[in-house]
């Protein structure tokens, strides 16, 4: 997530260390920022001139705050066309890869968003959410089928109950 706390984590890992992981980060907007700008600069900051997975944390989507970062922010989740304001924000981030876009668990308008992957030129990655998917394996031979290279992250989130996350993700 773009938190103070995992952007200053990120930042002050050694360079070495940078050089060899690749995150997937969760972007919100920076907190008390005026633009969305500033979550891109942080993140630019704390990673440098490496790759990174991008996407959007849903769960500060209509925040309710009246500044604009806020809205450039919401206006990221709009899927007309394949979500194409979201593939327009990535390919303005020169390191930033794109993570493909779920309405729902579902792919939303799966033909567009890979034409905007093509455009853009630097892979694709599906992550599949725990909670968030119905049927993971569905998803995944659907995304394959079309973009046979795909990252495929599983995010399993949170819990005490580790066992039935082992489960889901075999």
């Amino acid at each position: 997530h773009t938190r103070v706390a995992e952007m200053q984590g990120l930042e002050r890992l050694p360079e070495p260390t940078k050089d060899l992981i690749f995150p997937v980060i969760v972007a919100r907007p920076w907190p008390n920022a005026l633009a969305l700008a500033r979550c891109w600069e942080r993140i630019e900051a704390a990673f440098g001139s490496r790759r990174y997975g991008l996407t959007l944390d849903p769960f500060k989507r209509h925040s309710g705050s009246g500044r604009p970062a806020a809205g450039e922010f919401d206006s990221l989740f709009d899927p007309a066309d394949g979500h194409a304001a979201y593939y327009a924000q990535v390919q303005e981030l020169a390191f930033a890869v794109p993570v493909l876009q779920l309405v729902s668990g579902e792919i939303a308008d799966l033909a567009a968003q890979v034409r905007h992957i093509d455009t853009i030129d630097r892979g694709a990655i599906l992550r599949v959410e725990f909670g968030n998917c119905l049927n993971p394996v569905q998803l995944v031979s659907r995304v394959r089928a079309v973009l046979p290279e795909v990252v495929v992250w599983l995010d399993l989130g949170w819990t005490k109950d580790l066992i039935l996350r082992e489960v889901w993700a075999s």
